[in-house]
């Protein structure tokens, strides 16, 4: 859970198992948040698979390659073979 100020999802379901958010400065409902995660263990371990699912894929090698293919207009299949 993390204290932000942003527009709302247009996808309610994604966005509640990538976090919750609450508004800065609003102890209450910051303090609200993290009751509803304390009393729902069905949605803390939804959250954690989404995240786990979230890091392999975005922020996997290869994902980091296909960006950078991106930034130097390279192919990603000739930056992937310099793979170690």
């Amino acid at each position: 859970t993390r204290s932000c100020s942003v527009a709302p999802s247009s996808s309610a379901s994604t966005a509640k198992f990538r976090g919750l958010l609450v508004e800065p400065e609003d102890p209450q409902a910051l303090a609200a948040a993290l009751a509803a995660l304390i009393r729902n263990p069905a949605d803390r371990a939804a959250m954690g698979r989404a995240a786990h699912a979230r890091v392999r894929t975005a922020f996997s090698f290869e994902a980091g390659i296909d960006r950078l293919a991106e930034r130097f207009e390279a192919p990603p299949c000739a930056l992937r073979s310099m793979r170690r």
